[in-house]
């Protein structure tokens, strides 16, 4: 959200809640669709989608985020 310019504040705030609440609603149906097959193995995979999808998103954001996990580039002293 600081990344936004303060003049879209507003609109940085819609979009990430509204992305939010759909990766949500995706999740509990393909996690539901994947438990409703086989109760284990469908926990098991579920865990292993929700563990790759934290990595991948970390990583992105990593690497898109200003400022973050790189040394030397923060701009605040």
């Amino acid at each position: 959200m600081e990344s936004a310019p303060g003049e879209r504040g507003g609109v940085a705030a819609a979009v990430f809640n509204t992305a939010r609440q759909t990766g949500s609603a995706l999740g509990v149906a393909l996690f539901g669709t994947l438990v409703a097959t086989r109760l284990v193995p469908g926990l098991h995979l579920s865990a292993l989608i929700g563990a790759a999808g934290f990595l991948t998103a970390a990583a992105l954001s990593a690497c898109w985020i200003p400022g973050t996990g790189r040394a030397g580039t923060h701009d605040r002293a």
